[in-house]
């Protein structure tokens, strides 16, 4: 089965409208409401958290001339420290401050060491004399799809759309924020809503073993590990 488990805009809205005992229908005023609720916990959770469905690749080949570069027409942000200069073989500097962008870019001396930044839309470099192949990851912010799979969309434009994002956390997340708009006490739908969330991000992606040794070294006693002194004898 693929992760996270497919399903319609529809398929969550009549989750939801069971759960609460409402009218299961697509067409009256609750179901719209709903419908804009799932919309926005759907925008909302792209925000919170790098989901690894929506993780995507960006490449720019630098021309020697163009400080700037488009963004794809998905970008929501940048997965942090992904950003490589594949030509020369080392990360880009970045991203890089506006105070330190006017002060490299108004330096007599420029290395050809990459700097990098986002502005007005725009995947801006430095210097511009330099030719390479940049990779980066990004997220997309497009978390819905048509039935196909052949167009991506930031919102949702029917019923008949599929999420991208796990459908039990927009379930739940659907829920709590219409239990709020109605004006209603939130802490069980919030609880609900958080144990789901920390489950999925706890296991999104996988975790690495943690050590919580200095170093990797010799793991038996010895004069690294042992610190200096008689111990009594």
């Amino acid at each position: 089965m693929a992760y996270p488990p497919r399903d319609t805009v529809a398929g969550i809205v009549n989750a939801i409208q069971a759960e609460f005992a409402l009218q299961q229908s697509a067409n009256d005023a609750t179901a719209a409401q709903l419908m804009s609720l799932v919309n926005s916990a759907g925008k909302e959770l792209v925000l919170t958290y790098p989901w690894q469905q929506l993780s995507r690749d960006y490449t720019v080949t630098t021309d020697g001339v163009s400080s700037e570069y488009v963004l794809p027409t998905d970008w929501a942000y940048f997965v942090d420290q992904t950003q490589w200069d594949q030509t020369n073989g080392w990360p880009l500097m970045g991203p890089t401050s506006p105070q330190q962008w006017k002060w490299v870019q108004s330096s007599s001396v420029l290395s050809g060491r990459l700097r990098y930044r986002v502005r007005n839309n725009k995947f801006q470099v430095l210097p511009t004399t330099t030719s390479a192949s940049i990779v980066m990851e990004y997220i997309s912010g497009e978390w819905v799809e048509n039935t196909g799979g052949t167009e991506s969309y930031r919102d949702i434009q029917n019923t008949d759309n599929v999420v991208r994002l796990d459908p039990f956390l927009l379930q739940k997340f659907g829920k709590l924020k219409f239990w709020e708009i109605k004006g209603f006490d939130t802490t069980a739908f919030r609880d609900d809503f958080l144990r789901a969330f920390y489950a999925l991000v706890g296991k999104d992606k996988g975790a690495p073993v943690l050590s919580l040794a200095r170093s990797n070294r010799f793991p038996y006693i010895t004069v690294n590990n042992v610190p200096d002194g008689s111990w009594g004898v």
